[in-house]
């Protein structure tokens, strides 16, 4: 049976370290928040994909969309995702890339099963000039000239040797 602790300098029940009474304003943000695990899970952390057919290997997605904390709630430029995906350092892994549309295509054909993603704009590794491609998690839409100054989710993957 658990007891009370005795009352503080001030008559309150805390141990009397004033820590214990702050109360947090701010939940979490939901992709900070353990997930229950699933079949796809990886131990290393990743979730599979799928076998890609032309290399016989598997593709592996990040957990969660990369952000800028903690400024989670801001998409990323279209401009900065490939040097994201080079300093990106997620699960014991440094090789992270940004998908092809056709592995964009594959995560949002997924993405119920996954359960990952948001119905948001995801960039993918296609890019000419000022432009960029992405794809609509809502609906599927790939927009293949999407302006690259435009803000937009990006989730990294990777290819298991």
């Amino acid at each position: 049976m658990a007891q009370t602790p005795p009352p503080g300098p001030h008559g309150s029940p805390l141990d009397g370290d004033p820590l214990d009474a702050i109360v947090t304003l701010f939940d979490e943000p939901e992709f900070m928040k353990p997930r229950p695990a699933r079949p796809f899970d990886m131990p290393d952390g990743t979730v599979f994909v799928a076998v890609i057919a032309a290399s016989g290997r598997p593709l592996l997605a990040a957990r969660s969309d990369i952000s800028l904390f903690p400024l989670h709630l801001i998409p990323i430029r279209g401009e900065d995702v490939e040097a994201i995906a080079r300093e990106a350092l997620l699960h014991g892994h440094a090789d992270w890339r940004v998908p092809t549309p056709d592995e964009l295509a594959l995560l949002f054909e997924r993405r119920t099963r996954l359960g990952l993603f948001d119905a948001h704009w995801y960039w993918s590794s296609a890019a000419d000039g000022a432009r960029r491609g992405a794809m609509r998690f809502s609906d599927g839409l790939y927009h293949p000239d999407y302006l690259k100054r435009a803000p937009a989710r990006l989730r990294l993957v990777r290819t298991a040797s």
